[in-house]
């Protein structure tokens, strides 16, 4: 059931924003969490621009991202996180900033501080 939600997951997410996405297994607890297991994204090259070994999150923030709003506004776990953020040279922007782009913008916007906590 974990990897056929996952392969639902990620055929939904690359068929609606364009992507190229893939993610090994998901698990919804009973406690509403989330947790994404080796999760991949590709940039429009076909690169690396995100690997994380484990991602845990809550099911109404996972459930923004269905609903054309991916936000992640309460906490987020990251578990063996791989950033490759770089600009080709053809390019205007970085990568990641192109692969936030295909997700589109929310309608509505908040005025709330981002904080990124990290700890090991």
């Amino acid at each position: 059931m974990q990897t056929k939600a996952a392969q639902w997951t990620t055929t939904y997410l690359n068929d609606s924003y364009d992507t190229d996405i893939s993610i090994d297994k998901i698990h919804v607890s009973y406690s509403g969490n989330v947790s994404l297991e080796n999760a991949l994204a590709l940039d429009h090259r076909k690169d690396t621009v995100i690997f994380v070994r484990n991602l845990e999150t809550s099911i109404v923030s996972f459930g923004d991202l269905f609903n054309g709003q991916p936000d992640l506004g309460g906490s987020v776990e990251l578990d063996g996180l791989y950033l490759n953020i770089h600009r080709y040279k053809e390019d205007a922007r970085d990568n990641l900033s192109l692969f936030i782009d295909k997700f589109g913008s929310s309608e509505s916007s908040s005025n709330a501080p981002f904080i990124l906590e990290a700890s090991d």
